[in-house]
């Protein structure tokens, strides 16, 4: 079912802007209903992504608008993406920069909700702001087609790094019980620098996103909070530990995203 509220500016009682929300059975406004959904999508974190992709807005975007997450009932059951059949891929919205598409892949895999990739993703399809474009065929699979990318053998370079990028991405999410069910806590992007984790009980992830064109030296010492207890974290992706008693700080490459597993003490 869907709600339409039309907010009207005090002044002139004029309607100035109209929000479509989706409800779910379970929500926060006090309203009654069984739509029938099991869940709803997150345009507002997917214009957040966008807006990150596009370079109209930095990562506090995104982490403002995770910010509001006290708005859901469960927001862990919020169906996330940054592109779909209707609105143009990613990768057009980011003008082809593939280490910010990496970024913004990385982000939506491990944050909160249930991420969305659209079919031809995984492969790097740019596409435009045709309709025809972006709902364009998959190369491959239908008799006629000059080449097949279901097969690696007919994949680019270009097209490879990115499914393998992909692949471990989703390997890292199906293996963490934490990156699909676990709590998100996160801390605002100074420094064009996000640092966010998500935890279960018997589980804790770290991701560190370093938005900047050049290497930066995360300081863990700045959440003693959330870090005091961990004396060890690992690279889940290169399996590189850090002993964090010798040191608080960890290098991140530029233009990159980095997923940690944390190790603590008893």
């Amino acid at each position: 079912m869907n709600i339409r509220i039309s907010i009207l500016s005090e002044k002139s009682g004029r309607e100035n802007q109209l929000i479509l929300l989706r409800i779910s059975k379970k929500n926060k406004f006090g309203v009654h209903l069984d739509s029938n959904l099991p869940c709803v999508t997150d345009f507002a974190l997917s214009d957040a992504f966008r807006d990150y992709l596009s370079g109209k807005r930095g990562l506090a975007g995104i982490f403002n608008t995770l910010a509001q997450d006290f708005l859901y009932y469960d927001p862990n059951n919020l169906l996330t993406f940054f592109d779909n059949h209707d609105i143009s891929r990613g990768l057009f919205v980011a003008k082809s920069d593939v280490e910010k598409y990496k970024i913004a892949l990385t982000i939506l895999l491990t944050t909160r909700g249930i991420p969305k990739i659209l079919y031809g993703s995984e492969i790097g399809i740019v596409g435009d702001n045709n309709h025809g474009n972006i709902r364009s065929p998959f190369p491959g699979g239908f008799e006629g087609d000059n080449r097949n990318t279901f097969e690696s053998s007919g994949r680019t370079e270009y097209e490879k790094d990115i499914y393998e990028f992909t692949k471990n991405l989703l390997e890292i999410r199906k293996n963490y019980n934490s990156l699909s069910q676990g709590k998100l806590i996160h801390f605002y992007p100074f420094d064009n620098v996000y640092v966010y984790l998500r935890e279960t009980k018997g589980e804790s992830i770290m991701v560190i996103v370093n938005d900047n064109d050049k290497v930066f030296e995360a300081d863990l010492s700045k959440y003693p909070e959330t870090f005091a207890k961990t004396q060890k974290v690992k690279n889940i992706k290169t399996d590189e530990p850090f002993d964090l008693n010798q040191s608080k700080k960890i290098t991140i490459k530029s233009k990159s995203a980095e997923i940690f597993l944390l190790i603590n003490s008893e």
